[in-house]
C-alpha cells in the first residue's frame, strides 16, 4: 500500500511539474513563446502550411513555418525567417496594397510590427531579432476586437521570453 501511495505521489509530482511546459512553446536558444489559456499548439499539416503560405503571395522572403498555435477565435503561426532581415520583411508586405495597413511600427533594424486588414481577416505581423536570429509571428483573426486586444505590440513582446 505504501508503494502504491509513493508511486501515485511521484506520478502527480511529474504531471504537475510538466504542466508549466504546456503553457509555452520552445522556439530556440532558450526562447519560449508563452501560451494563453485557450491556446493549443497543434501539429503542422498540409492544410496548415497551405493556409500560412496563402498570406504571402509573391513575397520574396523565406519564412518557413516552425510552430502553429490555434485558439477558437484566432491562429498564430511562428516562422523562423531564413536569409532575410527586418528591412527586407518591411519592404515585402503580405498586404495586397498599402491601404490595407492599419498600423506600422518599426525601428527598421531590430523589430517590426504591422497590422493589416486582408479580406475578412485582421492580420498582425510581428518580427523581432534575438541575437542573430529573427522570430516572425503571423497572427490571424476575423475579429478586430480580438486582434486589438490580444495582438498588440506590447502583449506580443511580453509573450516571447527566456
Amino acid at each position: 500500500m505504501n508503494k502504491l501511495i509513493y508511486l501515485l505521489f511521484c506520478f502527480l509530482f511529474v504531471c504537475c511539474s510538466n504542466n508549466r511546459k504546456h503553457n509555452e512553446v520552445e522556439i530556440f536558444n532558450g526562447l519560449k513563446f508563452k501560451l494563453q489559456e485557450a491556446e493549443v499548439q497543434e501539429n503542422i499539416n498540409d492544410v496548415t502550411k497551405k493556409n500560412y503560405f496563402s498570406f504571402f503571395g509573391k513575397n520574396k522572403n523565406q519564412l518557413p513555418l516552425f510552430k502553429f498555435i490555434k485558439s477558437k477565435n484566432y491562429e498564430i503561426y511562428i516562422g523562423l525567417p531564413f536569409k532575410t532581415s527586418i528591412p527586407k520583411l518591411l519592404s515585402n508586405s503580405i498586404s495586397v496594397n498599402d491601404s490595407s495597413v492599419i498600423i506600422l511600427n518599426s525601428d527598421s533594424v531590430s523589430f517590426m510590427f504591422r497590422k493589416s486588414k486582408l479580406n475578412n481577416n485582421y492580420i498582425t505581423e510581428f518580427a523581432k531579432q534575438y541575437d542573430a536570429n529573427i522570430i516572425y509571428l503571423l497572427c490571424v483573426s476575423n475579429s478586430k476586437s480580438v486582434s486589438d486586444s490580444i495582438f498588440s505590440f506590447e502583449k506580443l513582446s511580453k509573450r516571447i521570453a527566456l
